[in-house]
């Protein structure tokens, strides 16, 4: 009897460490950055339009592991080349993490008001960005939602973002 008791007092005592260590470790955020507590699943359809010539997105851009069973990736990232960004986090997500300029990032490539994949916004060019059809000036900043006007099929409706250099 007094072993079982033992045994409980170990777990028990485990189990407030556990969560003491839980607490202390957990990013500080305020609760104006928080998007999340418990995850999410959001996607975006992204379209990128070159002096009228739409760019392809690869696929598999922030893809860092297996797919499925736990293995997704915890970042914005693609699976194919249809411009569909899938953003899939658990715990706790920032809208920092959901900046669209996060996906750049992990493609390697450059996204802000003044250059978008090497073009520059100078000698007469601009770069303009809609979301789900309003002319948008957040460009890098811009925080992927979990509505939109795109249709993604089976996804529903999801943001729409169209870059445009001309």
């Amino acid at each position: 009897m007094k072993f079982l008791r033992y045994i409980i007092i170990i777990l028990v005592l485990t189990g407030a460490g556990f969560g003491i260590y839980k607490i202390i470790t957990a990013p500080k955020l305020v609760e104006g950055e928080i998007a999340a507590k418990n995850g999410l699943h959001w996607h975006a359809h992204v379209s990128i339009l070159i002096d009228g010539k739409e760019e392809s997105i690869p696929a598999d851009i922030g893809v860092t592991g297996d797919m499925g069973a736990g293995g997704d990736p915890m970042e914005l990232h693609t699976h194919d080349t249809s411009g569909i960004v899938h953003a899939e986090f658990s715990g706790l997500v920032s809208k920092d993490q959901l900046r669209i300029g996060k996906l750049f990032q992990a493609w390697g490539k450059d996204f802000s008001k003044d250059s978008v994949l090497g073009h520059k916004a100078e000698n007469g060019h601009t770069i303009s960005m809609t979301v789900n059809g309003i002319q948008n000036t957040d460009f890098e900043n811009y925080e992927i939602t979990n509505v939109g006007t795109f249709d993604a099929g089976g996804l529903g409706k999801v943001d729409e973002i169209v870059i445009t250099y001309k």
